[in-house]
């Protein structure tokens, strides 16, 4: 059994080694994990062909028929612990190697409908992996084919932040970007909510939510959320009486002189034009507005405003 023992001992050394070089070049703590077992595979494959053959070489005894389970079982004990295990392993060698921990954040749909977060990527402040669930996109993807014109809008806003978070990923940002399709047994046929606090607590993550009523679910079980609106209640682009913006309704308002639509920021903004005939022509089209009042809520504001002219040509608000 003594070559048992040694390719066990080698194997644990190599996963040391493979650890700390991992680790160093910052990979994300999920794709260690990931990248972790196909190793931890591999290493028990190469270190045992190899004593299996001298074995054979030196005509030592044949214990393989015991030698099967206990590699089974070792090979089960790493890959079948909870992730969480490994992935504080990885959190608490990361923090010796580079002083701090690399958290992966779970972003959930609102958020990306959210201009404020591109904003907050691009300012640096937000360093490690970004994570966008494979059930995330899909509801991105059936809000942008919905035949309700206020949740089709959105959807489109929250596919093009994809693409912006997907592009400062390659440059400016401080982050890297993991769009996943999420196999586990766990996550079938539960909502989409139960699913992200769910899937962060088997990750060990940081879940961003807009939603009070998700932030507080996964406060009473025991996983890490922040409510983005309080992290970015200081960066909401600065708006005034009389301001001029520019705003595409998208739907009636209760009064019959009103449209609603969205700024760029996530708040709603209610257009109240002199007339009621015939304002459904504005819907779905770039309009100015004056700002005539602004109404703070807790986790957002309500712009109201004035009508006053429409715009000539196709205008798409950029942050």
């Amino acid at each position: 059994m003594i070559y048992l023992v040694i390719s066990l001992v080698i194997n644990i050394l190599i996963s040391l080694v493979i650890i700390y070089v991992m680790l160093k070049r910052k990979i994300p703590r999920t794709e260690f994990v990931n990248n972790y077992y196909l190793i931890l595979f591999c290493l028990l494959l190469i270190t045992v062909i190899p004593l299996e053959l001298i074995r054979i070489s030196f005509k030592i005894p044949n214990y393989i028929i015991f030698e099967i389970p206990i590699l089974v079982f070792v090979f089960l004990f790493f890959t079948l612990t909870n992730n969480l295990t490994l992935i504080k392993l990885a959190d608490f060698v990361y923090k010796s190697l580079h002083g701090y921990t690399l958290h992966s954040y779970v972003i959930d749909t609102n958020v990306l409908v959210d201009n404020r977060f591109i904003e907050l990527l691009k300012s640096g402040l937000v360093s490690g992996e970004i994570i966008i669930p494979g059930f995330v996109i899909d509801e991105i993807v059936y809000m942008a084919d919905h035949k309700n014109q206020e949740k089709r809008e959105r959807g489109k806003i929250a596919l093009k932040n994809i693409n912006k978070i997907i592009e400062l990923s390659k440059g400016v940002g401080n982050y890297v970007l993991r769009i996943k399709k999420i196999k586990s047994p766990s996550l079938k046929n539960i909502p989409n909510d139960q699913k992200l606090i769910t899937y962060t607590k088997m990750i060990n993550g940081i879940l961003i939510t807009e939603d009070t009523n998700l932030y507080e679910l996964a406060k009473a079980r025991d996983v890490k959320c922040v409510l983005f609106s309080e992290v970015v209640s200081n960066i909401n682009p600065p708006i005034y009486i009389d301001d001029i913006i520019i705003v595409k309704p998208l739907r009636k308002g209760e009064k019959n002189n009103q449209l609603v639509g969205f700024y760029s920021d996530n708040s709603m903004v209610v257009v109240n034009f002199n007339k009621s005939n015939d304002i459904e022509q504005y819907i779905g089209k770039n309009v100015k507005a004056k700002v005539k009042y602004i109404l703070s809520k807790p986790n957002n504001r309500i712009i109201f405003t004035e009508y006053q002219d429409i715009l000539d040509y196709n205008f798409e608000y950029e942050e």
